[in-house]
């Protein structure tokens, strides 16, 4: 499976701390889809990733973060 190319932009500098970024997460066990979005509801970015990696990518996003994770069974997913 071919990794999608990230295309996330980051708001103005003055800007940055007021915007607000929405992310759906529909996390497996393996690999994670990820999706962010302002609060227009235009896409900012979307990607698949390992797992592992959800919580550094999270804390990479300027702005205030409003997080929805879909997800079934027992999988440890750590703090985002």
């Amino acid at each position: 499976m071919t990794p999608m190319m990230s295309v996330y932009r980051k708001p103005d500098k003055d800007k940055r701390m007021k915007n607000d970024i929405y992310l759906g997460v529909d996390v497996h066990e393996r690999e994670s889809q990820v999706a962010a979005f302002d609060k227009e509801g235009e896409l900012l970015d979307e990607k698949r990733m390992p797992t592992g990696s959800l919580a550094k990518y999270v804390s990479s996003l300027d702005g205030k973060k409003h997080v929805a994770v879909e997800a079934v069974g027992f999988i440890y997913l750590p703090t985002l």
